[in-house]
């Protein structure tokens, strides 16, 4: 595991920098499928031996608000997203939709019994607030372009047709 840990503190500022530039050459870009969220994340998973955790918030016209990272393996000791990060974000940025995405790092993208359960109550929260959980996308850090997709997967989720 990637640890913070076994980081000096320019390594850690260095890799604080890098994430901030991407979160805001991300914001303003267009998502109106599944490749769209693919072609942000899989450079930025990439590189990482970590789960990571991203909601990216959208506005009426498919646009990202912003995208952040609402958890690792590392900040919660297991591997599954802060749901109350993943709200207090969604009402900061005055969103109407929610992406959740993150990586597995191994070759297979299906999500643990803990990723169901958080994604079913995330969905069951954003819906009393009027914002749509459109996906929560999981890509396979090893197989370039493998990923399961909640929303194809007729787990009640919006996807990302429905929307607006």
């Amino acid at each position: 595991m990637n640890n913070f840990m076994n980081l000096d503190f320019n390594q850690i500022l260095a890799r604080c920098m890098e994430y901030h530039q991407w979160q805001q050459a991300t914001d303003g870009y267009y998502i109106g499928d599944q490749d769209d969220v693919m072609e942000l994340f899989i450079p930025k998973f990439k590189h990482t031996s970590d789960f990571e955790y991203h909601g990216i918030y959208l506005d009426y016209h498919h646009r990202t608000i912003g995208t952040r990272l609402i958890g690792t393996e590392i900040i919660l000791e297991k591997p599954v997203f802060d749901l109350n990060n993943a709200v207090l974000l969604a009402l900061m940025f005055n969103t109407r939709a929610v992406i959740i995405v993150h990586n597995h790092p191994g070759p297979t993208a299906y999500p643990n019994p803990e990723e169901i359960k958080e994604t079913k109550k995330l969905k069951t929260i954003l819906k009393m607030l009027n914002i749509c959980l459109i996906d929560h996308l999981i890509i396979s850090s090893v197989q370039k372009y493998h990923y399961f997709s909640f929303a194809n997967d007729d787990a009640g989720l919006t996807g990302f047709n429905e929307i607006l």
